[in-house]
Formats: structure tokens, sequence, C-alpha cells
């Protein structure tokens, strides 16, 4: 029959806990996502664009592109976040903001 044993057994287990009802399948849950639903939406807005209008070569969507467009918003993200810090700190310290800027590089 092709099935193994702990497999058949399992199956009788169920049965015996919950009848037929206990033999249903499920759907698997899957993996966490990585994203926010903030960032689903903008990346689903983002890719209804053609890319060409996003400075793309390519007119379809391939899967490097999407993850060269991820990392592009993340690091504009990023430095809207620096550059409001930055001036946040320039206001009450402008030495630390000197020092902040030489560690970045």
């Amino acid at each position: 029959m092709g099935l193994h044993r702990c497999c058949i057994y399992r199956w009788l287990n169920k049965y015996d806990a919950g009848g037929f009802a206990a033999l249903n399948s499920s759907k698997a849950k899957g993996p966490q996502t990585k994203i926010t639903e903030k960032q689903r939406q903008q990346l689903a807005k983002l890719l209804l664009k053609n890319p060409t209008q996003l400075s793309f070569e390519f007119a379809l969507w391939k899967i490097q592109m999407i993850a060269e467009l991820c990392t592009k918003k993340e690091k504009e993200d990023q430095a809207k976040t620096l550059s409001f810090f930055f001036r946040e700190t320039e206001k009450r310290c402008p030495f630390f903001l000197f020092i902040a800027v030489a560690l970045m590089g």
C-alpha cells in the first residue's frame, strides 16, 4: 500500500480521539510574515506600477527587482529616520552629531 506504519497508527489514534471529523485534513499555517501590514500595502502599491516607472530596465517584475526595490525603500526609510534624529540631536548637542557622522563613515 506504500504507507508507513507510524502514519497509520497516527490516523487510528486521531480516529479513536475524535471519529471521522478528527481525520479531516487542515491547511498548514506556514511561516510567520516578516513584513508589517503597512509594508505589505506599500509594496502592493509599488508593484502595481510598471517597473520602468521606478527606473528599472525591464517592464516585467522579477524577484531580484522586488528585492532591490525593498532594499531601496528600507534605506530611504532609514535615511528619513536618521535625518530626523540628526536634526533633533543637532538642536541639543552639535558635538554629538559630529561624532555620529564620523562613526558612520
